[in-house]
């Protein structure tokens, strides 16, 4: 009956391991399908509307640039949005992504690429000063580009500090300063949502209600993190400090 019962015991062990892989092939497949859904979508809609790549043809330089500059807008919002996820739920996403801090930085920078080109290929299209003067949108929209131009700001300023945060004077700052991203997020969603013309009344607008949700979630599991990180901190530390004074009473009789 022993010999019985260690067989089966064996068996049941070597029965564990094999569950532990195929659970992380499936959570490796599903996120990677529902990135890919997510990361496909906002070009499939902009040229839905649009009607395909047909609204392109016999269009000056200009016009091309004008008609464009919001494809890059959108993919710069999917970007940072990428970014607030990745960075709040890291811990979870490592256990299946190992290498997903690389993968995070890299994009990082291709978020500050559509970001930066977005307004370029704008100003390419009206020209500096009609741009620069806010013309191209009525009085009461022009809050709504300044948060864009604000948010570009702290962008290059989290794109750089990552990129350079082996610096001496950076490693125990970049970190702080990366917070920003958050800021970038909200401004770029109220940015988006007032003045992008392909999210008002388009299938957009519910991915970019998931985003908000979503950001929002992660960014409160983020703090629960840190209040349970600092609890058991605080707990270890009165433990540590309470060990020397029990040591120095004698023992009851």
């Amino acid at each position: 009956m022993t010999r019985a019962l260690s067989t089966n015991t064996m068996e049941s062990t070597s029965l564990q391991p094999a569950s532990a892989p195929a659970g992380k092939f499936l959570s490796s497949f599903l996120i990677i399908t529902v990135t890919i859904c997510i990361l496909i979508s906002p070009g499939y809609i902009f040229f839905s509307e649009r009607g395909g790549i047909g609204f392109i043809e016999g269009v000056t330089v200009k016009q091309l640039l004008h008609l464009i500059f919001p494809f890059f807008g959108l993919y710069a919002f999917t970007l940072v949005w990428g970014q607030i996820i990745i960075g709040t739920c890291k811990p979870l996403i490592k256990k299946i992504f190992p290498g997903i801090g690389r993968f995070h930085r890299l994009e990082g920078i291709f978020a500050f690429i559509f970001a930066l080109i977005h307004p370029v290929l704008l100003i390419g299209s009206l020209g500096a000063v009609t741009y620069l003067k806010y013309e191209f949108v009525g009085p009461n929209k022009k809050i709504f580009v300044l948060l864009g131009v604000t948010a570009l700001l702290l962008l290059i300023v989290t794109v750089t500090t990552a990129l350079l945060m082996r610096l001496p004077w950076l490693q125990k700052r970049w970190k702080k300063l990366h917070y920003a991203n958050y800021a970038v997020f909200i401004l770029v969603f109220i940015h988006s949502w007032n003045l992008g013309t392909d999210i008002q009344g388009s299938p957009l607008q519910y991915l970019w209600m998931f985003f908000a949700v979503s950001a929002g979630l992660g960014t409160l599991y983020r703090i629960w993190r840190a209040i349970v990180k600092r609890r058991t901190a605080m707990s270890a530390q009165s433990a540590t400090a309470s060990e020397p004074t029990n040591s120095l009473n004698p023992p009851n009789s």
